[in-house]
């Protein structure tokens, strides 16, 4: 399979350092995958106006000015699933039910120390699976 034939993962993380960890992290244990990174909403809309990922993996929390939602019905206007991480204590994490169109929320590795990384990476194959399924029946 040539590179570009590869599906693609776009992350959305604004914090450079930890957004290309991820990257790595993800490309090393989906080498099957394309992996493609965004920094704000606007480098997200820039991606996926180039090429539509199969799944998006979005931080919950993003930077001032930035609106989850708004980025969720986009996600969810081109049929593009995804899953939430964070990286919030799951004891201070508001409970709701997950947003329309977000498969999973998944809580992210801790970049400096490394801790919860195969979970991370799990989880991630998880709604890798999820998002590969053929139509049932």
């Amino acid at each position: 399979m040539s590179k570009s034939e590869k599906p693609l993962i776009l992350i959305l993380e604004d914090v450079p350092e930890l957004r290309e960890w991820l990257r790595s992290l993800i490309a090393a244990s989906y080498p099957e995958w394309r992996i493609r990174t965004a920094g704000s909403a606007t480098e997200f809309h820039q991606a996926i106006e180039r090429e539509r990922p199969k799944l998006a993996i979005m931080d919950e929390v993003l930077g001032p000015g930035e609106d989850l939602a708004s980025l969720l019905k986009v996600a969810e206007g081109e049929l593009i699933p995804v899953a939430l991480m964070t990286g919030m204590d799951p004891a201070h994490r508001n409970p709701t039910r997950l947003p329309a169109g977000v498969l999973r929320r998944m809580i992210k590795p801790d970049w400096e120390s490394g801790k919860g990384t195969e979970g991370f990476l799990k989880q991630v194959g998880e709604v890798i699976a999820l998002t590969t399924r053929g139509p049932i029946g």
